[in-house]
């Protein structure tokens, strides 16, 4: 594996003059009151000098006008160069932008192809070390959520595509199902005439029987009272021959004239026949609610219609969501998981050996944390542990257990508070050295 063996600080934030030699460790850690330069002069040097474009401004020391941070990294694998050992040393100047230089360490100092500086030095650190740094302990601590995410990332699966197409159908199955209950209320919840026809009844037969009965029974009404008026006439010439005696012979012929007519007007109107429209008006009065129940029924199937389609559409939403889990669960099966027995499940997020992160033991989830950073560094596998009291010292001697299983190195920030508690650090940071440390400047390089 590639590893580091040197990390040097000069004047960089807290930190002033610091050497730490990591050769053959596989747990290094750096102790030290907060306020006293740990971070600055370990983990945050060390990033410093990997990662160009996520160093802040103003790294350099109050009082000092540059600094730098020098790492001497080994074990550079074959397929990145003929180097085993190279020099990355990243310098910053106040006011300037940090400038970053990585020279090979090698035995032919007289060829300039060996002592030549490599060229695109920050490409070169990132195909190294990958564009992030692994935390262990960070990862244990996040969320199943965010530790999915980064199992996930890490095996190549993206399964947002998939998650949005899921919610968007879920979505519109939840808009199809409240639309199908609409349509089945208001169909349940309508009218229905059973004894109403198809179709509405028309009104204009009957309104034309009844308009012909009404001129028959006028022309009738006429006849009658002619015949009204004929008697009237024939009161008025018996009373005319009664007053008129003289006038008999004038007045009996009158008489017998005007009773002509009535024997004649009686034998007409003796056989005339009235027609019955009460049936037909009373017909004409249910047709309105008649017409009434046919549209209501017209309504009601028109309901029963709209809640067979939306029955019929809502069959294809089981099956559109359950290609999406199969699709799923196809990505995840193909998946290049980077660790034996770590997985992504669905319920229960990252698993390790089919059980839960935050399920595990202490020591479980040390030594899945430690694989798995080990399997997301591609080449040189130094971790960091920035928190590292939130662990007592059983769980360090664990965490040291796993590095050494994993073939790799941790670097760990500890606040110390006690002697008890220095005494299980590799190295002490005091005022911005390391306590009872021998410090090289940072401008030393390891002769050719």
């Amino acid at each position: 594996m590639t590893s580091t063996s040197t990390i040097r600080v000069h004047n960089v934030k807290g930190a002033k003059h610091i050497e730490h030699d990591l050769e053959g460790t596989h747990l290094y850690v750096i102790g030290g009151k907060n306020g006293q330069g740990k971070s600055s002069g370990g983990i945050d040097a060390f990033l410093y000098a990997l990662r160009g474009k996520s160093v802040p401004k103003g790294v350099v020391r109050d009082g000092e006008s540059e600094g730098s941070v020098q790492l001497i990294l080994e074990g550079i694998p074959d397929t990145m160069g003929p180097h085993p050992k190279l020099v990355v040393t990243r310098e910053f100047r106040k006011g300037k932008s940090a400038s970053l230089e990585i020279r090979p360490v090698c035995e032919m100092p007289e060829d300039e192809r060996w002592n030549s500086p490599i060229g695109a030095p920050q490409a070169f650190l990132d195909s190294l070390c990958g564009p992030q740094t692994f935390d262990p302990m960070a990862f244990v601590e996040k969320s199943p959520t965010e530790q999915s995410k980064i199992l996930l990332d890490m095996a190549g699966v993206d399964l947002e595509e998939i998650d949005t197409e899921h919610k968007r159908l879920l979505e519109k199955k939840r808009a199809s199902d409240k639309e199908c209950s609409a349509a089945k209320y208001d169909f349940e919840s309508a009218p229905f005439h059973e004894d109403a026809p198809d179709e509405e009844v028309s009104t204009d037969g009957i309104l034309k029987q009844i308009a012909d009965g009404n001129a028959v029974n006028a022309s009738n009404q006429r006849c009658r009272e002619e015949l009204e008026k004929c008697k009237k006439h024939e009161d008025d010439c018996i009373s005319e021959v009664e007053r008129l005696m003289k006038e008999l012979s004038e007045a009996e012929s009158k008489l017998a004239a005007a009773s002509a007519r009535v024997t004649k007007g009686n034998t007409h109107c003796n056989g005339l026949v009235d027609v019955s429209i009460d049936a037909l008006t009373q017909e004409l009065a249910t047709i309105s609610d008649t017409n009434q129940k046919v549209a209501i029924n017209r309504d009601r199937a028109e309901k029963e219609r709209k809640l067979e389609l939306c029955q019929c559409g809502g069959r294809q939403w089981p099956i559109a969501l359950q290609k999406c889990r199969d699709l799923k669960k196809q990505s995840l099966s193909e998946a290049n998981w980077p660790v034996q027995g770590i997985l992504f499940d669905e319920t229960a997020g990252v698993t390790y050996n089919g059980i839960p992160v935050a399920n595990l033991s202490a020591a479980e989830q040390i030594d899945m944390s430690v694989a798995l950073g080990a399997a997301f560094l591609p080449n040189l596998r130094t971790m960091v542990i920035r928190h590292g009291s939130l662990m007592d010292w059983d769980m360090l001697e664990k965490v040291e257990q796993s590095a050494i299983k994993h073939d790799c190195q941790l670097i760990v920030e500890v606040v110390t508070r006690s002697p008890s508690d220095e005494s299980h650090c590799t190295v002490i940071i005091e005022n911005g050295e390391i306590r009872n440390g021998t410090v090289l400047r940072s401008t030393d390089v390891p002769e050719s």
